[in-house]
């Protein structure tokens, strides 16, 4: 091939292919690193099903049953109800840890109204205990996701797409941050 004869012209190949294969490998293992990192927020630290996740499909499950509790003693249209029934709804189509947050977010402030209307016209002992149950679930879940290191490597994961090479890396090939729960 007469085209590679010339020095000029098979330097500028050489270095292009080092420049490209620099960039598909940095891609490759910053998305690697992204994955591993929102594995930890759907499997856990430990890869044991210890997560932000589950303890959120708990909380929901909690939720849903002191909805369920206060329709019967309180009108199933109230506003507290369908506000909360309308996070807990939304909980199946988040697809990020920043939707997630954001409907957890909703499902907590909505809970207080929801459980002091269940306090008010509660008048039956059984459904008071089951109350309690699930509202200790609730905090609970609340307390163990307060605690979970999730947030902490995607922190990590963030800075080290600040620093260089990965920056470089990441804003030529398009790797994103990871999206913290909070």
């Amino acid at each position: 091939m007469k085209l590679f004869r010339k020095t000029t012209t098979a330097v500028l190949v050489f270095v292009l292919t080092v420049i490209l294969s620099i960039l598909f490998s940095g891609h490759m293992k910053l998305s690697s690193e992204a994955n591993q990192v929102l594995d930890i927020f759907y499997e856990g630290e430990r890869k044991d099903g210890l997560s932000i996740y589950t303890d959120l499909k708990d909380l929901v499950d909690a939720s849903r049953n002191i909805v369920s509790l206060t329709q019967k003693f309180v009108d199933p249209s109230a506003v507290e109800l369908t506000s909360l029934n309308d996070a807990i709804s939304d909980f199946s189509s988040a697809d990020s840890p920043a939707e997630y947050y954001e409907i957890y977010s909703r499902i907590v402030a909505n809970m207080d109204d929801v459980s002091a209307l269940f306090v008010i016209y509660c008048d039956d002992d059984a459904a008071m205990k089951l109350f309690e149950d699930s509202a200790a679930v609730f905090a609970s879940k609340m307390n163990t996701i307060s605690y979970d290191p999730y947030n902490r490597y995607v922190r990590e994961y963030n800075k080290l797409l600040e620093q260089f090479p990965a920056k470089v890396i990441a804003k030529l090939t398009g790797v994103k941050e990871v999206s913290a729960f909070e």
